[in-house]
């Protein structure tokens, strides 16, 4: 299977049972000798005025550490940055422990593993430690899946890597792949976040032409509950799998706009997700603006884009803007395909510096040749602060070269990339391969891109407009500068 390079915000959260446990151990290793492990349990049954979470399926293929030895094999091998085993798992260990006691109320001391032990003796070690931890829990009658218990283990090593590098299993992975595809699905046609300073899912952008769309849902609306199902601290996956289901079913979602709540029935239906949308502006002098919004980039935005810019260039506007605000990126190679169109060929868009074992290289990534170009008209790039990766890497390539100006704000700062690698028992490894760097050397990461006009938009995104005010004022910006 062909890997796909990819740069994307992709929030999971673990969301699991409450319980109140104490779990207790005077666990110890020496690196040059084997133990069986035994953790004593105290446990005491929750309190009747605690909250307690719904058991739900996780979604993992197996519970079977195996899956964990794999995850850790193809990131020591592919991570941008070379790792020790003992340090990582003993983070790893560090973020079981503290979720454990912060979300679940279980108390638990896990050993450390010393650090001048061998990789496969390492791998052994934090095999018995969940393999022990498990078998206590479930002597003890803890509701606490074994699989949710592997998934804690695997996440947790993911992030002490970094922040983005996670595991899907197959039910997210292939809601991935469709996302990143686009095309036809069942649904309500709604783009849905789950931003860190808000408990309940948020509507970032509802589809022109879907029920979402017709039922008037509108962008910074909150989702407050799904079929009277509360979504405070839901996850965002299994937010998007309440609402999907069959075409002709219907969806109820609780909706938080500003201080007003109520209910929307919605009929689900057949989407067709485009990630590429054009409109013509005109502005009040009668010179025309070609408005490119970019939603990410996908496997097809790049024909998508192909096809917009045919209708650009029969419209023969004054100015075109590419708004790639609230864009959190996609594949590198559609961002580079879009910025062709813009530059002459083989000019570098993005350097990546990776590594292949021990060796770390840089693989430059150049303008396409083939590319139908505008090289004149005046162009212009808006951003937010959720402008991120493949879309920061669109925007800081233009800009170094001159051809566009960027309107906005400051946009996210991420300059990792990350690869798929499929896992033999199901689902993907999305891994942090590389770090990216712009054609004139800037380290997006610390510098972000940098607007040359800022133009401010809501700066409580959450606070629903009627209009987008910072869209509006960005038009009116181009009208009077095309007009100087």
């Amino acid at each position: 299977m062909k890997l796909k390079r990819f740069e994307n915000l992709y929030l999971l959260v673990l969301i699991l049972a409450s319980l109140i446990l104490i779990i207790s151990s005077s666990l110890s290793f020496s690196s040059n000798e084997e133990h069986s492990l035994f953790i004593g349990l105290e446990y005491s049954k929750p309190s009747a005025k605690l909250k307690t979470s719904q058991e739900k399926e996780v979604d993992v293929p197996t519970d079977s550490f195996q899956l964990f030895r794999e995850i850790v094999d193809k990131s020591y091998r592919y991570h941008i940055d070379t790792f020790s085993f003992p340090e990582k798992f003993n983070e790893t260990l560090e973020k079981v422990q503290k979720y454990l006691y912060e979300v679940e109320h279980i108390k638990v001391d896990l050993p450390k593993i010393p650090e001048d032990t061998p990789r496969h003796q390492a791998l052994n070690y934090m095999e018995q430690i969940y393999e022990s931890l498990w078998k206590n829990m479930s002597t003890h009658n803890v509701k606490f899946s074994k699989k949710k218990l592997l998934l804690l283990f695997i996440r947790a090593f993911c992030y002490s890597l970094d922040p983005y590098t996670d595991y899907m299993g197959p039910k997210a992975y292939s809601e991935f792949l469709e996302a990143m595809r686009g095309g036809d699905f069942t649904g309500i046609g709604v783009y849905i976040g789950k931003p860190k300073d808000k408990k309940y899912i948020l509507i970032l952008e509802p589809v022109e032409g879907t029920p979402a769309y017709r039922a008037g849902l509108k962008s910074g609306d909150l989702i407050i509950a799904i079929n009277g199902r509360d979504t405070e601290d839901m996850s965002l996956e299994l937010a998007q799998a309440l609402i999907r289901g069959p075409k002709g079913t219907k969806v109820v979602l609780t909706i938080k706009r500003g201080d007003k709540i109520f209910d929307v029935t919605i009929i689900r239906d057949f989407i067709h997700v485009n990630s590429v949308k054009y409109e013509l502006m005109k502005c009040p002098d009668g010179k025309k603006i070609a408005y490119l919004k970019v939603r990410f980039f996908g496997e097809n935005t790049s024909r998508e884009f192909d096809e917009k810019f045919q209708e650009v260039e029969a419209d023969k506007p004054q100015a075109i803007v590419i708004d790639l605000r609230y864009n959190s990126g996609g594949l590198m190679d559609a961002a580079v395909d879009l910025v062709s169109h813009f530059i002459p060929g083989g000019r570098l868009v993005v350097s990546l510096h990776t590594r292949m074992g021990n060796r770390k290289y840089k693989k430059p990534f150049y303008s396409r040749s083939r590319m139908k170009r505008d090289l004149r008209t005046p162009l212009y790039v808006l951003i937010n602060r959720y402008t991120a990766s493949a879309s920061e890497i669109t925007a800081q390539a233009l800009k170094d070269y001159h051809r566009a100006k960027i309107l906005g704000e400051p946009s996210f700062g991420k300059n990792t990339v990350q690869t798929l690698y499929p896992i033999s028992f199901g689902g993907s490894l999305k891994l942090t391969i590389g770090r990216y760097f712009t054609p004139s050397g800037i380290d997006i990461a610390k510098e972000k891109v940098q607007p040359d006009v800022v133009i401010k938009g809501n700066q409580n995104p959450w606070v629903i407009e009627e209009k987008d005010l910072q869209l509006r004022k960005a038009i009116e910006f181009i009208c009077r500068d095309i007009s100087k």
